[in-house]
């Protein structure tokens, strides 16, 4: 039911806690490292170079690269992890609903399907931005030639499945909330 209020087992309620701490952990984990990356960056910008080489694997992409290049890849970066971002933060808040009762609301149910289309996203965005920056950053250390570079490995399938799955149970949730709150006016 959408407006009630179900008290979670201890049980479930110390799993809640702990899938907080994860979020929350996660979440601190991707500012630290991107705070970290960008303090060296400044501080050195050979250090970004190196991590720009080791990220494409590619013999033909060398660096020394500009300020401009140095900030597409970050901007690049930022479209991928924003995505994973977005879903650890949606989790968070996911998490700390239920925590509170509020499990079957149709406001968890729509919280858990956007999570799952954050996760179906990783997959298509990580392909692209691989592919797009592959071909850029090949295109500017040899002018004329490029470099396309697309793959589809097995964490991309498992993405795109557990996704799904998480969508579909949001979906279905959803519908129940609402068959359940339909039922309820009626009584």
């Amino acid at each position: 039911m959408s407006s009630s209020i179900h008290t979670p087992p201890d049980s479930t309620k110390s799993l809640l806690r702990w899938a907080q701490v994860a979020t929350l952990s996660g979440l601190a984990m991707f500012v630290l490292a991107f705070g970290y990356f960008t303090y060296a960056s400044l501080t050195d910008p050979t250090f970004f170079d190196v991590q720009l080489v080791d990220l494409f694997e590619d013999p033909n992409i060398t660096g020394p690269f500009t300020n401009l290049e140095r900030f597409t890849a970050v901007v690049l970066m930022l479209i991928e992890d924003s995505t994973g971002i977005l879903a650890l933060w949606a989790s968070f808040r996911l998490f700390t609903e239920y925590r509170r009762g509020n499990i079957f609301t149709l406001t968890a149910a729509a919280r858990l399907r956007f999570i799952g289309w954050m996760v179906v996203l990783l997959t298509p965005i990580d392909m692209v931005v691989e592919t797009f920056g592959t071909a850029l950053y090949t295109h500017w250390a040899q002018p004329g030639k490029v470099n396309i570079s697309i793959s589809f490995e097995d964490v991309h399938v498992f993405a795109l499945v557990f996704g799904l799955v998480i969508v579909v149970v949001g979906h279905v949730m959803y519908q129940a909330i609402a068959i359940s709150d339909e039922n309820s006016a009626f009584v």
